[in-house]
């Protein structure tokens, strides 16, 4: 059988998918969550449950502050009603990292 020469590396095609084509990751198997991750999942689920509420509730307090002016004197009110409006902003912090 004669010997041929090594032949030179074919160069890499590149590889392009079609737009409307829908690629799908294989399911790998994974290990089951531990117990700590499970926790911060839990942790991280109650956290955003508590930031929904502040800020549905959010408003809605602002406006009881504003009508429970007549409820208090005036001492009262620039005590803490006022204190408690200006801490109040209409929006919450956003929290970007």
């Amino acid at each position: 059988m004669p010997t041929r020469a090594p032949s030179a590396p074919v160069p890499p095609v590149p590889a392009t998918t079609a737009a409307y084509a829908l690629v799908r990751a294989a399911v790998l198997a994974r290990a089951a969550q531990s117990a700590p991750s499970a926790r911060v999942r839990d942790l991280l689920a109650r956290l955003t449950a508590a930031e929904a509420a502040d800020t549905e509730l959010r408003p809605l307090l602002a406006d009881d502050l504003y009508a429970s002016r007549a409820g208090h004197d005036e001492e009262f009110h620039r005590r803490v009603v006022l204190p408690l409006r200006r801490d109040l902003p209409a929006e919450p912090p956003s929290l970007t990292f």
